[in-house]
C-alpha cells in the first residue's frame, strides 16, 4: 500500500487503495460471518479490479506503468486470498522468515560455506514452521537432532557395508 500511496494524484492509484482495503475488510469479515455471504462482494471487487486494469498506462509514472503491467500479468493472483481462509492478505509472514537470514548476514558478514548457508535455512524453516504451527521449537529441534543422529547412523552403517562389499570384490579377483 505504501507503493500506492506515492503516487496518490493518479486518481488509478487511489481507486486501487481503495479496491484493496475493501477486500481486506471483507476478508476480516468473512472470516467471523462465513465467505459465502460475501460471494456477491468479492465478485464485484474482482469486476472492478478488471475494469482498474484496463485502463491505459502511457502518461503514467514509469514505476506506475510498470506495476500495472505486473498486476495484468498476475492477476489471478491478487485476490486469492479473498476465496481460501488459508491465504493470507499480505505477505508479513515471508518478510519475517527471510528478516532472520538478513540479520544473521549482517552481524557475521556472510555465511562461510553454501552447505551453511542451506543448514541455517533447513532448521529455520522448522522453528519457523513450528512456530506457525504454535508448536514446541524446542521439541521441534530436539526431534530434528535426533532424526539426524539416527539418520548420520544409518549412513554409516550404509557407507560401512558399502566399504566392506568392496573390499571383499578386492580381495577376489587379487
Amino acid at each position: 500500500m505504501n507503493f500506492i500511496d506515492a503516487f496518490e494524484n493518479d486518481n488509478w492509484s487511489v481507486k486501487l487503495k481503495l479496491l484493496f482495503e475493501q477486500s481486506i475488510e471483507i476478508k476480516k469479515l468473512s472470516k467471523i460471518n462465513g465467505l459465502l455471504i460475501y460471494h456477491r462482494e468479492i465478485e464485484t471487487i474482482k469486476e472492478t479490479f478488471r475494469h482498474l486494469l484496463d485502463v491505459d498506462e502511457t502518461g503514467k509514472h514509469k514505476k506506475l506503468a510498470a506495476f500495472i503491467r505486473r498486476l495484468r500479468k498476475n492477476s489471478d493472483s491478487v485476490f486469492v486470498f479473498l476465496n481460501d481462509y488459508e491465504v493470507p492478505f499480505d505477505n508479513n509472514a515471508s518478510e519475517r522468515a527471510i528478516r532472520m537470514i538478513k540479520v544473521k548476514t549482517k552481524v557475521s558478514g556472510c555465511f562461510r560455506t553454501f552447505d551453511g548457508a542451506v543448514r541455517f535455512a533447513k532448521i529455520r524453516s522448522v522453528i519457523d514452521t513450528t512456530i506457525k504451527n504454535q508448536g514446541n521449537t524446542f521439541e521441534a529441534l530436539n526431534l530434528l537432532a535426533c532424526c539426524r543422529a539416527e539418520s548420520l547412523q544409518n549412513n554409516l552403517i550404509i557407507q560401512k557395508l558399502q566399504n566392506d562389499k568392496i573390499k571383499r570384490k578386492r580381495t577376489t579377483f587379487s
